[in-house]
């Protein structure tokens, strides 16, 4: 990885006594995990450390280690001397509120290509598979100045986080460096097969009756280049699901033959649409994301955009449609289906 502020980084860390870290709003895989690793070594440090999240864990990552210690606010509760911001950009993604007249110390841990450093250190690898990876370094570096070191906890959510933001090592970010980290971590004794089946195999019945919902809004563009699907509230309330349970779903676009850019839509409100986007590598679509103020990886990003999902939806399969040089057939061009 790249060693900028690494070091600086682990300085900051074995000085500080109380910290708060936190992750993303609608916190995946990566965020989770790679919050709950460097909580553990914290501790095993001695340090006052909590973990403060605005929206709860999805039921699919009940499994790791320590996950009952987070607690899910709006707000910092407290005046930690440092905040950590593990995979985004800083406090603003967070969705949490910062006590008045209340400055804190921020430190960004992330991996993200578009990634806008608000932190007062940014420990940044935009070629790092997953935060895990980073974390995975730092908690390295720190082992050898202090007595703490990692342990089985601290490697399975390492390895979760490294797992779930290469799809299982199947995405173009599953690097050398990835799969020779990730192979230390099961050397900690973890079983490949439990996470596997815990993340991927474990999913309540519900979920495929959302997917089926989901699976009838697909359109595709005429020349095939790319692909989109959307879910309503309705659906929720239709298969008596949540948001966490659309996990995966913008990748079914994305494997039809052809298709290099799938798109998810999400109603979140009348007026407030959720946008995934997935690519296969030739399209950036963190760039397009970009374009609506929102971010992420080459192959892997997304933002929200008000407006109904007729209006968004046209709105997105214009710029990319642009960016594929491709057209949306005229009878999907404003209907939706939910």
């Amino acid at each position: 990885m790249k060693k900028g502020n690494l070091s600086r980084v682990k300085d900051v860390l074995l000085k500080i006594r109380n910290i708060v870290i936190t992750t993303h709003v609608n916190p995946d895989g990566d965020g989770i995990s790679s919050e709950l690793a460097l909580y553990l070594f914290l501790r095993k440090l001695g340090k006052q450390v909590m973990i403060i999240n605005k929206d709860p864990v999805p039921e699919m990552f009940a499994f790791l280690p320590a996950v009952d210690e987070i607690r899910v606010s709006e707000q910092i509760p407290t005046h930690p001397d440092l905040v950590i911001v593990t995979d985004c950009g800083g406090l603003e993604r967070t969705g949490l509120k910062i006590p008045e007249n209340y400055n804190p110390m921020v430190i960004v841990i992330d991996h993200h290509l578009t990634n806008d450093q608000n932190g007062e250190i940014n420990l940044l690898d935009q070629d790092a598979s997953a935060t895990g990876e980073l974390i995975y370094h730092l908690i390295k570096a720190m082992e050898t100045d202090c007595p703490a070191k990692m342990d089985y906890p601290i490697a399975l959510c390492l390895y979760t986080s490294i797992f779930t933001d290469t799809g299982s090592f199947r995405y173009s970010n599953t690097t050398s460096e990835a799969l020779e980290v990730a192979s230390k971590l099961l050397s900690y004794g973890i079983n490949s097969w439990t996470v596997a089946e815990q993340v991927y195999e474990s999913r309540p019945y519900a979920t495929l009756r959302l997917l089926g919902r989901f699976l009838q809004t697909i359109g595709i563009s005429r020349k095939g280049r790319f692909a989109w699907g959307s879910i309503v509230k309705e659906d929720f309330h239709k298969t008596g699901t949540r948001e966490e349970h659309t996990e995966g779903l913008v990748n079914y676009p994305r494997s039809i033959r052809g298709v290099e850019v799938s798109v998810f839509f999400r109603e979140m409100d009348s007026d407030l649409v959720k946008i995934s986007m997935r690519s296969k590598g030739e399209v950036n679509v963190a760039a397009i994301a970009e374009k609506f103020g929102g971010g992420g990886h080459h192959n892997a990003a997304g933002c929200t955009m008000k407006g109904s999902m007729m209006e968004v939806r046209k709105k997105v399969l214009r710029i990319v449609s642009e960016s594929l040089q491709d057209d949306v057939p005229e009878e999907d061009s404003v209907e939706v289906c939910g």
